[in-house]
């Protein structure tokens, strides 16, 4: 009777991993769409006071991390904790029950620092574009140090910040696109393990009746 109901929690954990893996791709497009919200609430809020360009290597290297950052919360909400569950109510059933959750959120995390990686050259260019042309520049500096303090710093700084948002706002959809990509394939890969997991339950001992395929 135990054998038989541990066959039947397999076989429905089986079914449902495989389903939830054929919604990897809207998956993997919520994962996106959080991250994103997350890191504009982040932009917004640390341009709010406006934009110095003699801090923009600081304020990129905060978004970048702030981006491997969402992406790991995002997939430990969307991936990891489903798991864990999952893994739990077999682990009541089979006391053998051998599968790391916690490979599967290094694994979120060992991905989310690669993003920051692969995304700062992106970010310095957003930075660059967002940058006032030359002649704004050459106008500036024409400007006297304490005239350009007293009266246009405070505006230039806002206009500047503003620049900035809209540029990443424009490309929210070409990098949303990419990180939809990488969340759907941990999904993949994290859904594929568990398989595995699964069939290596169904094949010991105490499961001799169970044929199994990932």
């Amino acid at each position: 009777m135990q054998t038989q109901t541990l066959e039947t929690l397999i076989e429905r954990q089986r079914a449902e991993i495989q389903n939830w893996r054929s919604d990897a791709d809207e998956i993997g497009e919520q994962i996106a769409d959080d991250v994103w919200d997350a890191l504009e609430r982040e932009l917004e809020d640390l341009t709010s006071d406006g934009l110095l360009w003699d801090l923009s290597e600081t304020l990129q290297f905060s978004l970048t991390t702030a981006l491997a950052l969402n992406f790991d919360e995002a997939c430990e909400r969307s991936i990891t904790r489903r798991l864990e569950a999952h893994s739990a109510a077999l682990q009541a059933a089979a006391p053998d029950w051998n599968y790391d959750v916690g490979r599967t959120s290094l694994d979120h995390l060992r991905k989310s620092l690669r993003i920051r990686q692969h995304f700062t050259p992106r970010f310095e260019r957003l930075f660059e574009q967002a940058k006032p042309g030359v002649l704004s520049q050459l106008g500036r500096a024409l400007v006297s140090d304490e005239d350009y303090v007293l009266k246009h710093m405070e505006r230039d700084s806002q206009r500047d910040a503003a620049r900035l948002r809209s540029v990443f706002y424009a490309a929210r959809r070409e990098i949303a696109r990419e990180i939809a990509q990488l969340g759907s394939d941990l999904l993949r890969r994290a859904c594929q393990s568990y398989l595995e997991a699964l069939a290596t339950q169904a094949l010991r001992p105490s499961n001799p009746s169970l044929t199994c395929g990932a």
